[in-house]
């Protein structure tokens, strides 16, 4: 489709919220589905007394994140079923050829998935993965190309923290945890 199926608007630079309720899915192609590219922090979580589901899929720019060549940052997940699906950009982070960074799952249940781009991460072609942050939750990160969490296709994972949930993160060819494919290397990873 044309255009991100939601975007917070690039002027906004304030704490956003965005509470699940029922089943709300978000296709895109050239633009993140849930577009997250500016300067506000993102959390996303469930309504009160009630399960909600996000279902965010895109080809070029991330599931949740930047649009296609635009990374992104300060994304929170706390609560709900959240699935974010790229082919080119993140799971979740930056879309293709941009980074991802700042990204927290402190709950609920995540599954992040990219063909070329990390699963939670950088996009393909030059995104770096960095300052991600794991302490709660369900999360399955996978990639075909770039790492389960950290770097896109040839780029790197860097400063990546689990500290808690349960976490399930693999690559055919890059690492499940720091760098994608191609000469993409890992720092500062840090299990407890």
């Amino acid at each position: 489709s044309t255009g991100s199926a939601l975007q917070i608007q690039s002027s906004v630079q304030a704490q956003v919220y965005i509470y699940l309720e029922g089943i709300n899915k978000l296709n895109s192609g050239w633009n993140a589905a849930l577009q997250k590219d500016n300067a506000a922090k993102l959390t996303i979580d469930n309504s009160p007394n009630t399960t909600g589901e996000l279902i965010a899929i895109s080809s070029y720019g991330a599931g949740i994140g930047g649009d296609h060549f635009k990374s992104s940052s300060d994304i929170t997940i706390r609560g709900g079923s959240v699935t974010a699906t790229s082919t080119f950009g993140a799971g979740i982070g930056g879309g293709q050829g941009n980074t991802g960074s700042n990204i927290a799952i402190r709950g609920g249940s995540v599954t992040a998935t990219s063909d070329f781009g990390a699963g939670i991460g950088g996009g393909s072609n030059g995104g770096s993965g960095s300052n991600i942050t794991i302490s709660g939750g369900f999360v399955t990160a996978t990639s075909s190309i770039g790492a389960g969490i950290g770097g896109g296709f040839g780029n790197t994972g860097s400063n990546i923290t689990i500290s808690g949930g349960s976490v399930t993160a693999t690559s055919t060819r890059g690492a499940g945890i720091g760098g994608g494919s191609n000469g993409g290397t890992c720092s500062n990873i840090a299990i407890s």
